[in-house]
């Protein structure tokens, strides 16, 4: 059976910024939840410290998971009936400006931590958080906290 699988990507050498996005974010009590996620609900995850990606790099990762998206709905389109397009907005990890809707000097996955969450692993990007909806801002907390209720 497929699991939901999560990916959550911050950087050590950056205390997350002080922005509702990085709400009651705490790297320790984040770690709880997810080990409570894994045990309770079977919910694998992985912990990724950008630190150890230069700029470059990290650029790369990014552009390589929006480009994998896009292949795998691409993909499923054509093999599975009544697949519904899930439109993950990728654009705010590639350009932070489209998100806060100025020029900001940070970046997902270092000053603001970012979680990514799969349908299952090596499957279809479901989402990513922090996420905006409108004008209500949906943290990595706030997110885990409710699967944690499910």
């Amino acid at each position: 059976m497929n699991m939901m699988y999560l990916e959550l990507y911050y950087n050590s050498n950056f205390e997350p910024l002080n922005i509702p996005e990085n709400e009651e974010f705490n790297i320790n009590e984040i770690l709880f939840l997810l080990d409570r996620l894994k045990t309770e609900k079977r919910i694998e995850f992985e912990i990724i410290d950008t630190a150890k990606f230069s700029e470059e790099e990290w650029q790369n990762k990014l552009k390589s998971m929006a480009l994998y998206n896009e292949t795998l709905k691409i993909k499923k389109q054509k093999t599975e009936k009544g697949y519904l397009s899930i439109t993950v907005d990728m654009e705010k990890l590639l350009n932070p400006k489209s998100y806060f809707n100025k020029a900001v000097p940070i970046q997902f996955g270092k000053e603001i931590p970012l979680l990514v969450v799969y349908k299952a692993k090596n499957d279809l990007l479901l989402n990513t958080y922090p996420d905006k909806q409108g004008a209500k801002i949906i943290t990595i907390r706030e997110f885990l906290e409710t699967l944690k209720q499910c």
